[in-house]
């Protein structure tokens, strides 16, 4: 059937596109925290300005402990939204990464 289709189509076996698809950036998309209650929201767009704005590794270290204490960690998905945020920051601003290591892993 699917060889009738690809003939009737006029591709051939050879222009069928067999990757996988691009990952999306799912937890790092605005349109998330449409998801959020307000409080949420809140907490991630303000942890989300701080990490930002560090600029050594004690700084964000001390953000990781004020996030995992924060009612946050209960949310899966902004858990990883803000640690995704947080291990770009900390290429950034210099970790050096062993290889398959991030920073908040």
């Amino acid at each position: 059937m699917q060889s009738l289709y690809l003939y009737l189509t006029g591709y051939t076996l050879s222009m069928v596109d067999r990757s996988m698809p691009e990952p999306s950036d799912e937890f790092l998309a605005s349109a998330v925290h449409n998801n959020y209650s307000k409080s949420v929201q809140s907490h991630i767009k303000d942890f989300t300005g701080k990490l930002k704005l560090a600029h050594t590794l004690h700084a964000l270290d001390a953000l990781k402990r004020d996030i995992l204490r924060s009612d946050l960690m209960t949310n899966f998905q902004a858990k990883e939204e803000l640690r995704a945020i947080a291990n770009n920051r900390a290429l950034e601003v210099g970790f050096k990464p062993k290889k398959g290591e991030a920073w908040w892993g």
